[in-house]
């Protein structure tokens, strides 16, 4: 109601007139000269109770809803607004820098594979270690800092490094089964994907949220990757070779 009064009485203001003569403006209220007008900022704090993301935006919502009605546009501005607007334009410029990334390594992988079949399957991994960490991070309402700028990278090359060492020498090397090639490369692989894992486990014991949140989509990631490499991507070149073995045989 007091901020509501000082609005009221701002409005009605001659113009180049100061305002001094409200003592509670002196106190909460920043006066500047713009133009040909003037624009006044004051301070708004929530109680230090309310620290959940949701609650804040909804908060922030109210607020100007609330202000809607005022003769003078209200903006609300801050370092958590700031924050928000900065990580909303990080992730969709990700988005588009991820989606440029993987037109350009399927183009690569077609001129060295020319296998359209073989390039999908090689990302299997790449794109179910993605889905499942994304998924995780929903599901337990984990933010997106600065540090998956780090997080992505590292989650596609290693998996589609997992996946194109399969499909390649399975599909190139007719002579040689899919089973043979499974007990020649998974230990490789399990030992590359650990050690790797195994470097960024350590960095979710950080005190730093960055470090934390970096160690934790990692571990997260790689080891799905792992996963899909082992997993289904094998079950569907299974699926592939015996289906080609049969249609090698007539039948």
């Amino acid at each position: 109601d007091k901020v509501g009064k000082n609005f009221s009485e701002l409005k009605v203001l001659p113009p180049g007139a100061p305002g001094t003569e409200y003592t509670d403006l002196e106190r909460s209220w920043y006066q500047a000269k713009v133009d040909d007008g003037y624009r006044f900022l004051t301070k708004i704090r929530y109680s230090n109770k309310v620290d959940d993301p949701d609650e804040l935006k909804a908060a922030d919502s109210k607020m100007m809803k609330a202000l809607s009605k005022l003769p003078v546009e209200v903006k609300i501005s801050g370092p958590r607004q700031s924050m928000e607007a900065l990580l909303e334009t990080l992730v969709s410029e990700l988005f588009r820098l991820g989606l440029l990334a993987g037109i350009f390594v399927v183009l690569f992988f077609l001129l060295i594979f020319r296998n359209p079949l073989g390039v999908c399957l090689s990302l299997i991994p790449m794109l179910g270690a993605f889905c499942v960490t994304l998924g995780t991070m929903g599901a337990f309402k984990i933010g997106i800092p600065f540090s998956i700028i780090g997080v992505a990278p590292i989650i596609f090359g290693l998996a589609i490094d997992n996946g194109i060492h399969i499909v390649m020498r399975s599909m190139e090397d007719k002579t040689v089964s899919l089973e043979k090639v499974m007990k020649h490369i998974t230990p490789l692989i399990t030992v590359t994907s650990f050690t790797t894992l195994l470097g960024f486990l350590s960095m979710m014991t950080s005190s730093q949220y960055a470090m934390e949140f970096l160690g934790f989509s990692l571990v997260i990631g790689m080891a799905t990757a792992l996963i899909f490499t082992l997993v289904p991507l094998p079950a569907l070149l299974l699926l592939l070779e015996r289906r080609t073995n049969l249609s090698n045989t007539g039948l």
